[in-house]
């Protein structure tokens, strides 16, 4: 009965044959990039990744043309990251520990989303809001990468290489923290440059859990 009422779940976050988590995954990185690099044709010719925050993107002031862009693509992409990190109840397990770390996943990051969205809704045009919730979203940011980085470095399906890679992003991440900090324009675009691989990484590895999960089930 308990394997029926799982096969039942997994068909509801299943699409085409890949988890919802992972359509999703992917789609968050393709359309935050897009947006960005429409956002980026837009901007007055002075703006630059060495001289201009990432958020400038979204100032009405600074980028008429390209804000509106970039501010709804951050919105709909906390929406889609709530979707993705529901979605992630498809691999729950009846270990309790891994069950635990992606229960806490899931509430962190649609904690995370919540904020990401605020970030986009409060753009740059309302800099100290924007300046909080950003600082927010790049803490949860880090809890959320290190709890999936754990749960995927202990699952025997998971692609180990891939795994650790993502710790190796994680300490990078806070190594440009320190060495660059918080103030300096590149460090939100490597920040979220770092963010978007690992989203990857992780994405590409749960759907390697599932498809062997899956082979073993049929």
């Amino acid at each position: 009965m308990r394997q029926k009422r799982r096969l039942n779940k997994k068909i509801k976050l299943i699409l085409t044959k890949w988890p919802i988590s992972c359509i999703v995954g992917f789609l968050i990185v393709i359309l935050s990039w897009v947006s960005m690099l429409i956002s980026i044709i837009l901007a007055p010719h002075t703006f630059s990744p060495l001289k201009n925050y990432m958020s400038s993107l979204g100032n009405s002031s600074f980028n008429p043309d390209g804000a509106f862009f970039y501010n709804v693509s951050i919105i709909v992409s906390g929406f889609l990251f709530i979707i993705f990190f529901i979605g992630l109840s498809l691999w729950y397990t009846d270990i309790l520990i891994d069950k635990t770390l992606l229960m806490a996943t899931q509430i962190v990051r649609c904690l995370l989303a919540i904020t990401i969205i605020l970030t986009g809704v409060f753009s740059e045009d309302f800099k100290p809001q924007h300046i909080f919730w950003s600082i927010i979203a790049g803490i949860l940011g880090f809890f959320v990468n290190v709890l999936l980085a754990v749960y995927l470095v202990r699952q025997k399906e998971a692609i180990k290489k891939i795994s650790y890679s993502i710790f190796i992003l994680i300490g990078f991440y806070v190594i440009f923290l320190f060495i660059l900090s918080p103030d300096h324009v590149l460090t939100e675009w490597i920040v979220r440059t770092l963010g978007d691989i690992n989203l990857i990484l992780i994405t590409y590895n749960l759907k390697k859990i599932d498809q062997i999960r899956t082979k073993s089930f049929s």
